[in-house]
């Protein structure tokens, strides 16, 4: 389902596990360390676990999307074919010690996306493409620094991380109100988060099953009063006998200088066979005092998902998510997405559907995603998605209609 699986990525991510905390683990450098001190071992050997602590690869994806116009001809309909290469570099060092590196390769034969619109969520860039069109550039390839980080820790109590890093908090699967970290939305259609990390160093204090983390916001910060402060405690908690299965509930805070602080809630809950969820978030209204203005602003976020077994194979699941996203006069948006993970006796394809409705403008969107796994690194994945309701909504501007298009994504 649409939030790497609902963001479409998320449908076949968000209707999983939640990902494990970031730490750093030293497992390859001690034994590369006792080893060599033992004298137990070939040079050859040696070289060769040594090497592993050092890794180095990425994924490489390719999209071409076709746009039909209302009320165009074949002739003026938009093409374009965003290519996308993530090129990583991973070092395990001794002490607890990791440096992680990751690049973005962009480029578009046909000049009409860039990396600036690529991964904007749809439906708010106002434009045709699931990549969100740019005025045609003769050439737009271009390179950009997604993430430059090094991670230690104390004792295995205090796990630090320094430098630019991809992080996403929140409950809720398509719209996080409580993401205050990143610049933009995430494009839950796209089979992983694409959007540059956020310059911070981060401390990360597990306790039992809860996490704390406090970081300190250092873009744009050219002096100590221009660093921005940001925390957030992840508390878990048990069910209740059969009706309130465990959940877990988060707060956050965000303050910086010249900007409204933020204070944001989450909670994620079993419930029977559901798990709901709701994420919420208000800030200082900058108006407040103006007529017709209300003193705070904000939003939230509140969903469930459900899984039901048809057969008695494991992936014989129909997984259901629906959510209700509000912020003031911003949106209002309702989302409902479907997967079939390897249905009846196929073992490789899934196939999502994802609906959206904006009930400000009463416009739309519904897509279909047919995504087939030929190898454990390879994947192809074809869509199609049509624009209905009120035209100049949101989900369905002027002469917007349908868009076809197809994708392959390569680990390697």
């Amino acid at each position: 389902m649409p939030g790497g699986d609902v963001n479409l990525g998320d449908m076949e991510r968000a209707l999983g596990a939640a990902p494990a905390p970031e730490t750093s683990t030293a497992a390859g450098a001690s034994e590369v360390e006792g080893l060599s001190a033992s004298g137990g071992i070939s040079g050859a050997e040696k070289a060769l676990v040594e090497s592993n602590n050092l890794q180095i690869g990425g994924t490489l994806s390719s999209e071409a999307d076709q746009t039909f116009l209302e009320g165009s001809t074949p002739d003026h309909f938009t093409f374009s074919n965003p290519n996308a290469a993530f090129l990583y570099l991973d070092s395990r060092l001794q002490q607890d010690v990791r440096v992680f590196a990751r690049a973005e390769l962009f480029e578009d034969p046909t000049g009409l996306t860039s990396s600036q619109t690529y991964g904007l969520p749809f439906g708010l860039t106002g434009t045709a493409s699931p990549q969100g069109l740019s005025a045609p550039a003769s050439d737009n390839a271009s390179v950009s620094l997604q993430e430059l980080k090094l991670m230690t820790d104390f004792g295995r109590k205090v796990f630090l991380t320094l430098g630019r890093q991809k992080v996403k908090y929140g409950a809720a699967a398509f719209f996080n109100p409580t993401d205050f970290l990143n610049a933009q939305g995430n494009d839950f259609f796209l089979p992983a988060d694409v959007r540059p990390g956020v310059d911070m160093l981060k401390a990360q204090v597990p306790v039992g099953a809860d996490n704390f983390y406090l970081a300190g916001l250092l873009d744009g910060a050219t002096n100590g009063d221009r660093v921005g402060a940001y925390a957030r405690a992840e508390i878990a908690y048990p069910g209740l006998g059969d009706l309130v299965g465990a959940g877990e509930t988060s707060f956050s805070a965000l303050a910086r200088k010249d900007a409204p602080s933020k204070v944001g809630f989450d909670l994620s809950q079993a419930l029977l066979d559901l798990d709901a969820y709701f994420e919420g978030a208000f800030f200082p209204n900058p108006a407040w005092g103006q007529p017709n203005q209300s003193r705070f602003l904000g939003g939230y976020s509140t969903g469930f998902s459900y899984e039901w077994r048809y057969a008695d194979r494991d992936t014989n699941t129909l997984n259901l998510q629906a959510e209700f996203a509000q912020a003031g006069a911003a949106y209002e948006y309702g989302v409902l997405a479907l997967a079939l993970p390897q249905p009846g006796m196929l073992k490789d394809i899934t196939f999502s559907s994802t609906n959206l409705y904006s009930f400000m403008d009463q416009s739309g969107l519904s897509r279909l995603d047919a995504v087939y796994q030929f190898t454990p690194d390879l994947s192809g994945r074809i869509y199609g998605q049509a624009h209905w309701g009120v035209v100049g909504g949101v989900f369905r501007q002027p002469t917007q209609l349908a868009e076809l298009g197809a994708r392959y994504d390569v680990s390697f």
